[in-house]
């Protein structure tokens, strides 16, 4: 991304081009004071983001996390007042175009918002990306970064005026310790089932080769990882016992859908083409078919783009990433997983998390055609590879294993 010219008077940094005079960056956490005349020095500053990591951010006012707290009001008011991090202090960057980022909460897949009907107050409230859910991410280069809402064109603030559990508000023209945050990306200690979190502390590599023995090479387990940190409530939830059970419910599940991770493809492809639902505005792309891809065989338009819109990625116009990006491929299947009730009641990862059973998995993916005695082979066959990957895994079954 381009650089911008910058020029250090005392604590702070002045942009010389692009945006006027406005006062751009913090040279430290130092309490907010004004700038002192001193010597001028040329720097240059790079304003990359993290483009599709999950990431916490920490006010640099209180050291606090910041939080998008749903109990908060229905709303989900950002507050700067949490110790530790984990779903609603987790935000996944998302590129939101011409240089702009959006923050989607991981506990609740909404994206925040500086609502100018709130008089800038940020909310994380919003199912689409919108003006008022851009930002453009400045990198203070001192360990801490800025947020500058494209609805107010000024910065996200922790003002400590307004009291020490206050709403954050994108009202700031200039930039000090308030409108500071350090950050960090979640999930990136996961292994090889040895040691971090989630997935890669509960699978290790040798053990999901030897669950998928013919698998095609395009899954590796390096871009399942990396996929399922970017999921920071998959397999994070509950005891030890109930983690294991829904690793293995969801490689049962994509066992089944893939032929044992075979096939990346539909065998049997069909435009799989409808416009009568969907999000708004998804239509299917000249050229495009949205048959069934990667490790959920994600089909038909409307869910390509409601994937895509989840992932920032443009899916509707080139679903084939779904096939030919392992990364992206799992992350399909993960969104499916943590967010969709398909044909059931509750999304699969809530059905394993809260104890409702590996039954209710096959339900949310595929009941419609196969539970109910609709199809008691296809049960039976997801049911065994269950049975076979807790095995491996040295976890027992659970109740409800079956539709």
């Amino acid at each position: 991304m381009a650089l911008s010219v910058m020029k250090a008077i005392g604590n702070r940094w002045v942009l010389l081009a692009g945006v006027g005079s406005m006062l751009l960056g913090a040279a430290s956490c130092a309490p907010e004071t004004a700038p002192a005349s001193e010597a001028v020095g040329e720097v240059t500053q790079s304003l990359a983001a993290p483009i599709g990591q999950t990431i916490w951010l920490k006010a640099c006012l209180n050291s606090k996390f910041i939080s998008a707290d749903g109990n908060l009001g229905a709303t989900a008011p950002l507050v700067a007042d949490r110790a530790a991090a984990a779903g609603w202090e987790l935000f996944q960057v998302v590129d939101a175009g011409s240089g702009t980022i959006a923050l989607r909460v991981s506990e609740t897949g909404m994206y925040v918002s500086a609502d100018t009907n709130l008089g800038a107050q940020l909310v994380a409230n919003r199912t689409a990306i919108g003006d008022w859910e851009r930002f453009t991410w400045v990198d203070f280069n001192n360990g801490t970064i800025g947020l500058i809402a494209k609805s107010t064109g000024k910065y996200v603030s922790t003002d400590a005026n307004r009291g020490a559990n206050a709403p954050l508000y994108a009202d700031r023209a200039t930039a000090g310790c308030w409108e500071a945050f350090s950050f960090g990306t979640s999930g990136s200690g996961g292994g090889g089932g040895g040691g971090g979190t989630g997935l890669g502390a509960i699978l290790s590599e040798s053990t999901f080769n030897a669950m998928f023995p013919g698998r095609n090479g395009f899954y590796t387990y390096a871009a399942l990882v990396e996929a399922a940190n970017t999921f920071p409530t998959f397999a994070t939830t509950g005891d030890t016992d109930t983690r294991k059970r829904e690793v293995a419910a969801f490689l049962a599940n994509i066992n089944h859908e893939t032929g044992g991770l075979v096939y990346t493809e539909e065998i049997n492809k069909a435009a799989y083409c409808d416009t009568s639902w969907g999000p708004p505005g998804c239509g299917c792309a000249p050229g495009k078919w949205y048959y069934g891809r990667g490790p959920i065989q994600l089909s038909w338009n409307g869910n390509y783009c409601a994937a895509g819109n989840y992932l920032g990625v443009d899916l509707k116009n080139n679903p084939e990433l779904v096939a030919t990006n392992a990364t992206i491929s799992w992350r399909t299947g993960f969104w499916f997983w943590m967010t969709q009730t398909g044909a059931g009641t509750m999304t699969a990862h809530n059905a394993m998390a809260n104890g409702a059973g590996f039954g209710e998995t096959i339900r949310t993916i595929n009941g419609s055609l196969e539970c109910g005695g609709r199809n008691p082979a296809q049960v039976q066959s997801r049911i065994d590879a269950y049975k076979r990957f807790c095995d491996m895994l040295g976890v027992s079954y659970g109740s409800n294993i079956s539709c």
